[in-house]
């Protein structure tokens, strides 16, 4: 008899966690996700060739790439942004630069045969920012001061979303409707497919063309 009842109660609390369950998707979903993004050597050189570099300039620049920090925010309200982090865009950028007048100093020689100036191959560090930032700008005396602040003064917190709007969730299955979209962003999913690690600190988000790996923030 007693072992009938602990059968039974064994039965019991089997079905109990079978009804409890894990977490809901839009539980482990809710909340604020990222990813570290590239941008190419060769995208990075496109803006290089706005401020007219020389073709020696953007040789020695050919390696040099930036890297962005992505952003998906899941809130309990059904919206959801996908957006660019502000702030390490604009540190992003500031490091990018700081590499390039680095790179261009490193081959000051080079440097000073392209502008006919004989005395940058033997300039400090500063004069030689100093000469870079007033090719641009004369109120400048630092290069990496002017070019961060060309490449980001502008950017807003709006501008670094990529997309933003409404979202529903079935099983497996995130409907996006989107209200705003950056005009670079052509991607037409209507829906992603999500994943979870086991700790719950990891998302895979599937699109029809490939996978995305995010790290839970909070």
């Amino acid at each position: 008899m007693k072992k009938i009842v602990s059968l039974l109660l064994c039965g019991v609390m089997a079905l109990s966690m079978v009804a409890c369950g894990g977490p809901s998707t839009k539980e482990q979903l809710v909340g604020e996700w990222e990813r570290q993004t590239v941008t190419s050597a060769e995208e990075m050189c496109q803006i290089l060739e706005k401020l007219d570099f020389y073709e020696e300039e953007l040789e020695i620049c050919k390696d040099l790439d930036s890297d962005d920090r992505l952003t998906w925010t899941f809130n309990e309200d059904g919206t959801y942004v996908n957006a660019l982090d502000p702030d390490y865009y604009r540190s992003s950028y500031r490091d990018y630069w700081e590499r390039v007048i680095n790179a261009l100093y490193e081959n000051r020689a080079i440097i000073a045969d392209v502008y006919a100036a004989p005395e940058l191959a033997d300039a400090s560090f500063e004069d030689f920012s100093a000469f870079y930032a007033g090719l641009y700008d004369d109120t400048y005396t630092d290069f990496v001061d002017f070019a961060t602040d060309w490449t980001t003064s502008d950017y807003t917190d709006e501008d670094a979303i990529r997309e933003a709007g409404t979202y529903t969730i079935d099983k497996d299955k995130v409907s996006l409707t989107a209200t705003q979209k950056a005009e670079d962003n052509d991607t037409d999913d209507g829906y992603i497919t999500v994943s979870f690690s086991d700790d719950g600190n990891t998302l895979t988000i599937t699109y029809s063309d490939g996978d995305e790996v995010l790290t839970k923030v909070k």
